[in-house]
């Protein structure tokens, strides 16, 4: 019974996508003109109607621990660098602007398909 749930996971994985396999914006009639202007423009739109808004990097508490999703400043690099002053500042509203660009394209007529 193991052997055949293990050839099962096998088969599965191997039919899944690839790591090639990648996906990109389409439109029917689409032009490379076309898609750079639309691109752009769902951009400028989707920054302006939601700007970044930068967390501040927290103050270390009395008893600091290293953690590198969130550096502190005062936490150091062996070399003696400072890990938050390495790290770019995080933007709370990125994955809503991406949203907002998604639902740009989409309404300028393109579809996300999968290519590989």
């Amino acid at each position: 019974m193991r052997v055949l749930a293990l050839a099962t996971v096998a088969l599965l994985t191997a039919c899944g996508p690839s790591a090639r396999q990648s996906t990109v914006w389409d439109k029917p009639g689409m032009t490379r003109a076309g898609w750079d202007y639309d691109n752009a423009s769902c951009n400028v739109e989707a920054a302006q109607r939601i700007p970044p808004a930068y967390a501040p990097v927290a103050q270390p508490a009395p008893q600091t621990t290293i953690n590198v999703l969130t550096p502190r400043p005062g936490v150091r690099f062996a070399d003696g660098s400072d890990l938050a002053a390495s790290m770019p500042p995080m933007d709370r509203n990125a994955s809503v602007r991406q949203d907002a660009y998604r639902v740009c394209m989409m309404q300028r007529g393109y579809r996300i398909v999968s290519r590989g």
